[in-house]
């Protein structure tokens, strides 16, 4: 990957942090202990069985949303690390160089397609 196409990339991984960071801000509050840390308020809004289960279940989808955009957004920030200290693109678990196609379609790839297929959910 040549410098122009590293640059694309790290402006392309800025933007798509601020965008879950947005998103982030919407759903959650955030952990003033932990960086990147969110949580989710729960919102009590009655007291009939219907409405305590409607709460749960809004609460529980929001929860997991919330961790994925969490994931996300730490990759993310692994990625820009890595862009900036030369790294980038390199699996994380046998050290062999992602191919660049890979990198294309998930610009926050940690492995290799093999080792994802092994390691991760993230192929």
């Amino acid at each position: 990957m040549d410098k122009i196409e590293q640059e694309k990339l790290l402006k392309s991984l800025k933007e798509e942090e601020k965008t879950i960071l947005v998103e982030l801000n919407e759903l959650a509050r955030k952990n003033p202990k932990a960086e990147g840390d969110f949580n989710v308020p729960f919102i009590d809004e009655g007291n009939s069985l219907d409405e305590n289960a409607r709460e749960i279940t809004e609460f529980e989808r929001t929860k997991v949303i919330v961790d994925n955009l969490e994931k996300r957004s730490k990759d993310i920030r692994a990625s820009i690390e890595k862009l900036e200290k030369g790294t980038y693109g390199q699996c994380e678990k046998c050290s062999i160089k992602i191919d660049t196609e890979r990198l294309k379609v998930v610009p926050a790839a940690r492995f290799c397609i093999s080792c994802a297929k092994i390691y991760s959910h993230e192929v």
